[in-house]
């Protein structure tokens, strides 16, 4: 509760030029840990990795690798890459409970004020893990998440 929306904008926004210029330090480790593995037991490797990180809760830290790399949410976008629509597959491995597809924008009619208008839609999915959620208990970060891209002004307070 003590950044501003700005401020977690510019973090996020540093992290993905790191990702994209393939500086960070956790990703890196990683594939160097995994570089020198044929490919055919780079399956046997992966779950190797999962059971000693959240089976046996023990870190890897020494080696760089992350305890928890993906957190309770993951988000991907793949609309720059020409995705109309996102729906992003639980994965294992990430143990993240809800899942955002973000696709590309486009111009769709839309009813606005009983008209209709050419608006640029963008399509979001989500996906969340029943095996944490129920749907009554899943929908409501997705009501939040489309209260507050309806009214931008309540995410822009603190800017």
């Amino acid at each position: 509760n003590q950044k501003t929306t700005a401020d977690i904008a510019k973090e996020v926004e540093e992290l993905v030029v790191q990702l994209r210029r393939n500086e960070d330090p956790s990703v890196r480790a990683v594939n160097r840990l995994l570089k020198p593995i044929p490919r055919f037991l780079l399956r046997l490797n992966v779950a190797l990795y999962e059971f000693i990180l959240y089976t046996m809760n023990i870190s890897l830290g020494a080696l760089g690798i992350r305890s928890d790399a993906f957190g309770s949410v993951m988000i991907t976008s793949l609309g720059p890459f020409g995705f109309d629509t996102v729906y992003a597959p639980i994965i294992p491995l990430s143990r993240s409970a809800i899942l955002i597809g973000i696709g590309k924008p486009q111009l769709k009619p839309w009813v606005v004020e009983n008209r209709i208008e050419a608006r640029q839609i963008l399509n979001i999915t989500f996906t969340i893990d029943h095996r944490l959620f129920h749907g009554v208990q899943g929908s409501k970060p997705y009501r939040l998440f489309k209260k507050l891209l309806n009214s931008p002004e309540l995410i822009l307070v603190n800017v």
